[in-house]
């Protein structure tokens, strides 16, 4: 599994395009080198986003292929998406480069399947909850300062705007019962969680799903989250699958490798409680939690 190294999800779109478009004009990476000046390598890199591209340079492969002049205004825009920053690119000292590539990913998601065993997943925390950790994890990193824990917090609470309107980003989420009864802080700290998910799980695009320690569990699979993407200018991305672990991150985009994640959630999903007993039953553990005041 290799690390995650994602591009932007626009600088992939443009790739998928450009790449249809040789194809279909018959040339190959290599003529169409000859005929720019370039290398086969730079028009394969830049088919495969390991590389960006320049407006003019998508300008002179588009007229190479023969494009449209509607596919041409919308690739031209596309591409001119594609070399702007994201708002995680003004947290640069926060994050591993592989959890700011994750972030890019799911701030262009169209929906996202999520099974968490140790923790509250992000865009569900409260912001008490996440301190929590966030601190924990600058016990182990004692060089961490302050103010880098600080900007941490603040990208996780700009993160989670996604399941607001107007974003209002579908997730369906199995939740194992052992995180919620894994304490992080206080009892008051799993407390206001709980009531948190409660009240999240109320919204229209929040599903989420407990998994009972006493239910059946058939699969073992880890923490996973499994992000989908609409298409954009009739350019169809693959699903992405994301793990994490205390040392780094990884992906798979391999569509049989997504494929059986999503079943595997859909699994899950048939092995848990509804959102209305979840709910119940959260409430009943944040009941757990506040006899321990």
């Amino acid at each position: 599994m290799a690390a995650l190294q994602a591009p932007s999800v626009r600088r992939q779109r443009l790739g998928v395009a450009l790449r249809r478009l040789r194809d279909r004009a018959g040339l190959t990476t290599e003529l169409v080198g000859r005929r720019l000046g370039w290398s086969a390598s730079k028009v394969s890199r830049i088919e495969t986003a390991r590389i960006g591209v320049s407006v003019s340079d998508v300008r002179r492969l588009l007229k190479l292929y023969g494009a449209d002049a509607q596919m041409a205004d919308d690739l031209l825009m596309l591409a001119s998406q594609a070399k702007g920053r994201g708002w995680w690119d003004s947290y640069p000292e926060v994050h591993f480069a592989e959890v700011s590539a994750f972030i890019a990913l799911e701030d262009e998601a169209s929906s996202v399947r999520q099974f968490q065993t140790e923790l509250v997943p992000g865009l569900l925390q409260t912001e008490e909850y996440a301190r929590c950790l966030i601190e924990g994890w600058g016990a182990i990193m004692p060089t961490t300062s302050p103010a880098t824990m600080a900007r941490r917090l603040e990208v996780r609470t700009i993160r989670q705007r996604l399941l607001e309107q107007p974003r209002s980003l579908p997730i369906s989420l199995v939740l194992d019962e052992s995180v919620l009864l894994r304490r992080i802080g206080s009892p008051g700290t799993m407390v206001r969680q709980m009531v948190h998910l409660a009240e999240l799980a109320t919204l229209p695009n929040v599903a989420l799903h407990v998994l009972p320690l006493g239910g059946e569990h058939t699969v073992g699979p880890g923490s996973f989250v499994l992000l989908e993407f609409p298409s954009v200018y009739d350019v169809a991305l693959p699903p992405v699958v994301y793990t994490e672990t205390i040392i780094g991150a990884a992906n798979l985009q391999d569509d049989d490798a997504t494929h059986v994640y999503r079943l595997c959630h859909d699994l899950l999903v048939s092995h848990s409680l509804d959102t209305a007993e979840s709910i119940s039953r959260i409430s009943k553990l944040a009941q757990r939690h506040w006899s321990n005041f």
